[in-house]
């Protein structure tokens, strides 16, 4: 009986070892791009900003935008606007442990993961065409809290799937929202070891002659350690139990 239940603690171990990493302001309800990085490639009327109210603003690059006209995830999503002089709009973010302050830092054998909902809002209206050609990548910082020194690892480039093609096996269709995912495991040697987990968003107007406007929401990253290293973890616990009981 006590074997049982020691396998059975073996097993409670490596199933709660996975990290409960959290990106702060992942769905946007807050009607705030606060916690994200927002670059621009190029300019055109407007500047980043970081709160709109009921509705969006056509001269701004970036913003947390009122999805009453869409079927989203919540009452606020994130928007990019990029034009044929506006071509590049990125938001970046940092990751933290489950506690919401400590930096979720990065070590030997780490499965980092990212998921993320892609929309699609060509016939929510009028002013509204499709999305730019959207890329999302797992990464780090070289500076912990600062979004600007982000180090690219893994990147989904959706461009090749054409998923605002109706014809694409990955279509994401008219006012829906679709699940996207990357992930990637640190190598030994890894610059990435010892730095702080961060991600990153981005919608490339690729030389389309017509303005896009792409939308995101609910954000989600995972931290799952080294096998080995939680095995080992839990045989431990394992070998104490047994010898407790002998």
């Amino acid at each position: 009986m006590i074997r049982s239940v020691s396998t059975l603690f073996v097993g409670a171990v490596l199933a709660g070892s996975a990290s409960a990493a959290v990106v702060l302001n992942s769905d946007f309800e807050g009607n705030t791009l606060d916690e994200w990085t927002v670059a621009i490639t190029g300019a055109e009327g407007g500047v980043a900003t970081n709160t709109v109210t009921n509705g969006f603003n056509t001269g701004a690059d970036s913003f947390v935008y009122d999805g009453n006209d869409v079927a989203d995830l919540g009452d606020y999503i994130a928007f990019a606007n990029t034009t044929t002089t506006r071509t590049v709009v990125s938001f970046t973010t940092d990751v933290f442990e489950d506690d919401e302050t400590t930096a979720q830092l990065i070590s030997e054998g780490d499965v980092l993961s990212l998921t993320l909902a892609i929309g699609n809002r060509s016939a929510s209206s009028g002013n509204f065409s499709r999305g730019a050609d959207a890329s999302f990548t797992v990464g780090y910082l070289t500076t912990p809290g600062d979004d600007t020194t982000f180090v690219g690892l893994q990147s989904l480039d959706l461009t090749q799937f054409d998923i605002y093609g109706p014809t694409s096996p990955l279509f994401v269709e008219d006012n829906t929202f679709a699940d996207f995912s990357v992930s990637t495991t640190i190598a030994a040697g890894s610059a990435a070891i010892g730095q702080q987990f961060a991600v990153q968003v981005l919608f490339d107007q690729a030389g389309q002659s017509q303005s896009r406007q792409s939308v995101f929401d609910n954000v989600r990253v995972d931290v799952v350690p080294e096998p080995s290293s939680v095995t080992l973890l839990g045989l431990g616990f394992f070998g104490l139990l047994i010898r407790r009981r002998r």
